[in-house]
């Protein structure tokens, strides 16, 4: 496996300068954002975090019922269902990771938008 890393370091006016360092062949996400629940007592949690640049949904246990088998089920069956559905107005599943902020958890398409999560959730 290459080391191949792309530094974008660009510091010109006329480009959205970006500093750092991107590697586009790592699988692993970066930048997590916690999103809030409705409900307290939710079993899930969910997260907005990047990889290779784009941004993505991971839907998890909460702390409280992660090690529970029965939601471990309930999680990866979601995922079995959802991993089927192919519709314009459904939020996309890619995959079923063991991540090492969130646990095992679901990764979705991340949709931005004013009509999106925020407005779902108040």
């Amino acid at each position: 496996m290459s080391n191949h890393k792309t530094y974008i370091d660009d510091q010109s006016d006329s480009s959205g300068v970006i500093f750092g360092v991107l590697d586009p062949l790592s699988n692993e996400f970066t930048c997590y954002r916690e999103l809030p629940t409705r409900n307290s007592s939710s079993y899930n949690c969910f997260y907005v975090a990047q990889r290779a640049g784009r941004l993505y949904v991971l839907k998890g246990l909460a702390p409280a019922v992660a090690d529970d088998p029965v939601f471990q089920e309930w999680l990866a069956k979601e995922f079995q269902i959802g991993i089927q559905l192919d519709h314009h107005n459904i939020v996309r599943i890619n995959s079923f990771e063991d991540d090492p902020v969130v646990g095992k958890c679901i990764v979705m398409e991340y949709v931005d938008g004013v009509c999106g999560w925020s407005m779902w959730m108040a």
